[in-house]
């Protein structure tokens, strides 16, 4: 995508990778292996393909009209003053902080980062039978090209278990969320990802290449989306890839700033809510 400037509203118009229908996910869940695998095993039983175009709206001038609740993401300000990333001033510096700014916006919730992923597009394809060890923090990521939910209900319910325990008291009258966060720099290439809530920056300057599109969670027909496995080396989770749908309403934050954090939703268990994923 072309920039010409921060406060130019600039709607795009672009072919996202979507999953493809298959008749075999009629007897075979979907599944992706996030490590390696043994002679003969597909690392994935499913394929991607370009969809049709889609016009993603620019959010430049109105973010104040989006929220959680009714679209699954929103944009708020937020100074960034972590300046070198690591795991140290990750611990300590900028998750605190991510907390701070969750606890601000909804006084009185429970919050908690269980990881954070660095990302940047200005890395080599890893060389054939290249093993990446996605259990380290500072292990940079290429972007994600797929669209994609990172995590259907059931994950996002034995996530919380995970970290709250197996007492259904523990988690009985709560509202559960899942969001996300993420990052990236002046070249635009290096992002962070957050959990419990997401929370998604640049953290050098405005993003120029790969803007993150969110989709608006209230036009996401629940019949569109398709569960996937994902497997790793320790965890088994579960994502949802929608089916293309002329329904969806895509945006991004034109040359989004590191004092621009984009929040979007993953899982909510309250009923009532428009979007219960962005």
């Amino acid at each position: 995508m072309n920039h010409h400037g921060r406060n130019t509203v600039e709607d795009e118009t672009s072919q996202l990778n979507y999953i493809q229908d298959s008749d075999l996910f009629l007897t075979q869940k979907p599944y992706e292996v996030l490590s390696e695998v043994p002679p003969g095993l597909k690392k994935r039983n499913f394929e991607l393909g370009l969809g049709s175009p889609e016009i993603i709206h620019d959010l430049r001038g109105q973010e104040a009209e989006f929220d959680l609740d009714r679209n699954g993401f929103q944009i708020v300000n937020h100074a960034l003053e972590t300046a070198i990333f690591n795991e140290e001033t990750v611990a300590n510096e900028y998750l605190p902080a991510v907390e701070v700014l969750l606890k601000s916006l909804e006084p009185g919730i429970d919050t908690y980062i269980f990881n954070w992923t660095l990302r940047s597009s200005n890395l080599p394809d890893p060389k054939p039978g290249t093993s990446i060890d996605l259990n380290d923090p500072m292990l940079r990521l290429k972007p994600v090209h797929a669209v994609h939910v990172d995590q259907s209900p059931h994950a996002a319910i034995k996530r919380a278990r995970s970290i709250l325990g197996d007492d259904p008291s523990t988690l009985d009258n709560k509202r559960i969320r899942v969001t996300k966060s993420v990052q990236q720099p002046g070249d635009s290439r290096k992002g962070m990802l957050t959990g419990n809530r997401s929370v998604w920056r640049p953290i050098r300057n405005a993003v120029e290449n790969y803007p993150l599109a969110v989709c608006d969670g209230s036009t996401v027909p629940q019949e569109k989306l398709i569960q996937v496995d994902h497997v790793r080396k320790y965890y088994i989770g579960e994502s949802l890839y929608p089916l293309q749908s002329a329904s969806y309403r895509w945006y991004y934050l034109n040359r989004q700033t590191p004092d621009e954090v984009l929040l979007f939703k993953i899982f909510d268990s309250k009923e009532n809510v428009q979007a219960k994923c962005k």
